[in-house]
């Protein structure tokens, strides 16, 4: 059983509300993808954030609110901006600020023509 379905079946055994799950699935997944990235056990980050060892292991596999304070602090020991932990696409997310960036530094006739090519290969994203 993968983790976001195992930690799905435990929060609804947990008291935690429908409409909370997803947003507990949403910050599981992210803290596995940071942590794996940044190399660590569940047991390593749990002491580098100032928890006890099966903390991380324990929100991982069974899901439960996690203070702000203990996001911000995985995001400090993994090295990870909030900004990106919280990304709609945190896996592309220094990609997608690269190329925002660049846009941004382009005239804004150029930006319009860019936008323009785009719609033209793709156009179901027409904004």
């Amino acid at each position: 059983m993968n983790i976001i379905k195992k930690a799905s079946r435990v929060i609804n055994n947990s008291g935690v509300s429908a409409e909370n799950q997803k947003s507990v699935d949403y910050l599981i997944e992210r803290v596995i993808y940071f942590r794996n990235r940044a190399g660590m056990s569940a047991s390593e980050l749990s002491g580098r954030i100032g928890q006890s060892a099966s903390y991380i292991n324990k929100f991982e596999s069974a899901g439960f609110n996690i203070p702000c304070s203990v996001i911000l602090k995985i995001c400090e020991v993994c090295e990870v901006e909030p900004a990106e932990f919280f990304s709609i696409d945190y896996r592309n997310y220094h990609k997608n600020k690269q190329l925002s960036e660049l846009i941004g530094k382009m005239p804004i006739s150029e930006r319009e023509k860019l936008l323009d090519f785009l719609i033209t290969i793709h156009p179901k994203n027409k904004i």
